[in-house]
């Protein structure tokens, strides 16, 4: 009766826990206002005078861009700009460069026909060769990293070079004949890689996401080192520790309450992080000063631990209620390092969502860990090089565009590592489960002798 009691406690605290998480969405920072495709396609634009745009983006084999913009205006503006040739140089000087993704404009020339003002530029630096010979271009990034971007035209059409196929099309774009093309006002993000290939085939595809990763990377290598260093060095660390004195949680250590315990200790802690969390954000709120970022991220913080701190309490009430149904130890020494390898690919492979997936998830790496080092540490290294690259995994929302300070992706992994540790004992714990069952058994009838 002892038993079931606190085994039904932790169920009832769980729940009660997750209804109070479940309406936390992950929090953004406020970020500078989006930036246009085309300066001369927004609303505001030659003072409100522009009725209607197309623009055409032709990049050529050197990475260079040919602009031609089509905006129709009304009959007051197109007459202002009719009669005034340099005025109107310089206005869509001014227009092309305000707040777009344009920050140069050479060879720039204008004219009128009718009511529709033609503007023809050159941008340099749009696009560049990868591997392959694939040629990416970025040129609809921002000037500021963490500013959105925006369509704004009616039609935005970007060609490659000739005989190039578009073989990397965003979402809000179509591929229409050799470009890629926005039909409507949308926003397109920060990060908007396009790719242009000798064709649109399966070759061709595969090598421009190759090339992109490979820019990615190129791109935010050195950022994302500094910010996963420390973080990393925690997870080496720990994992070194776990390795030379995991023994310590071995079945000669045996606890059958330990699932239990786990459950409700971590259990106990996911609403004091939620407090503590919605405590300090309110308070940098609402006070000014150098403290006011380091209470807010910090707060966001630890209320992004929560769901992860109730995987982890979950993980350990399962085990508590059903260990002998899952019965770790039933399973080959191969099939942990298998599951590490498909929550890499899952997780990894999942885009912006790997934000979730390794915040909330990546204690269960520990579970598995300690699970394999149960049975050899040649099973157990294939968990440990996964769990080291979950710091980088989590990093990618921080390096592109950056939207939290580098710390809080410290305090994730201080928190991680410490629920991992519990699990992981609890891994080795359960992986053994038939070891201990039977060398309980032999002692009995010693017991009894005696």
């Amino acid at each position: 009766m002892s038993l079931h009691r606190p085994q039904t406690l932790a169920v009832l605290t769980l729940l009660v826990l997750a209804a109070v998480a479940l309406p936390i969405v992950a929090p953004v920072t406020a970020g500078p206002p989006p930036e246009a495709v085309c300066g001369l396609c927004t609303d505001d634009a030659l003072d409100g005078g522009v009725e209607h745009s197309e623009v055409v983006v032709r990049v050529q084999d050197d990475g260079s861009a040919d602009w031609t913009v089509r905006a129709t205006l009304d009959e007051r503006t197109a007459g202002e700009l009719r009669d005034a040739p340099a005025e109107r140089r310089d206005r869509v000087r001014g227009e092309l460069t305000r707040r777009t993704v344009v920050d140069e404009v050479t060879a720039l020339q204008t004219r009128i026909e009718n009511r529709t003002l033609v503007a023809t530029f050159t941008s340099a630096d749009f696009a560049h060769r990868g591997v392959g010979g694939v040629l990416v271009a970025d040129g609809l990034f921002p000037s500021h990293e963490a500013a959105g971007v925006t369509v704004h035209a009616d039609r935005l059409a970007v060609h490659g070079p000739d005989g190039t196929s578009p073989t990397l099309v965003p979402d809000t774009a179509t591929a229409d004949g050799g470009a890629i093309v926005w039909t409507e006002q949308t926003g397109i993000g920060s990060e908007t890689y396009l790719a242009f290939g000798a064709d649109a085939g399966l070759v061709a595809t595969g090598t421009s996401y190759l090339a992109v990763g490979m820019a990615v990377v190129e791109r935010s290598l050195a950022r994302a080192l500094a910010i996963v260093a420390l973080p990393t060095l925690l997870f080496v660390g720990v994992l070194v520790g776990l390795f030379r004195d995991g023994d310590r949680f071995g079945p000669d250590r045996a606890d059958d309450g330990l699932a239990t315990r786990i459950g409700l200790v971590v259990g106990a802690v996911a609403p004091v992080l939620l407090a503590a969390g919605v405590g300090l954000f309110l308070l940098g709120t609402s006070i000014e000063g150098w403290a006011v970022d380091l209470a807010i991220f910090v707060g966001l913080t630890l209320v992004s631990l929560v769901p992860q701190t109730l995987v982890a309490a979950g993980t350990a009430a399962a085990f508590s209620l059903w260990g002998d149904r899952i019965s770790l130890d039933s399973y080959a020494w191969w099939v942990f390092p298998a599951a590490s390898g498909c929550w890499l690919v899952i997780v990894g492979a999942t885009g912006p969502n790997r934000l979730l997936g390794t915040w909330t998830t990546t204690v269960l790496l520990f579970l598995l860990l300690g699970a394999a080092h149960e049975r050899s540490t040649l099973a157990a290294a294939p968990v440990a090089v996964v769990t080291l690259l979950t710091p980088t995994l989590a990093a990618f929302p921080f390096v592109s565009p950056s939207v939290a300070p580098s710390y809080t992706l410290l305090l994730w992994a201080v928190g991680t590592v410490v629920l991992g540790v519990a699990l992981y004992a609890l891994g080795r714990q359960e992986s053994a489960r038939t070891e201990v069952t039977e060398s309980s058994d032999t002692e009995k009838p010693t017991a009894e002798a005696t």
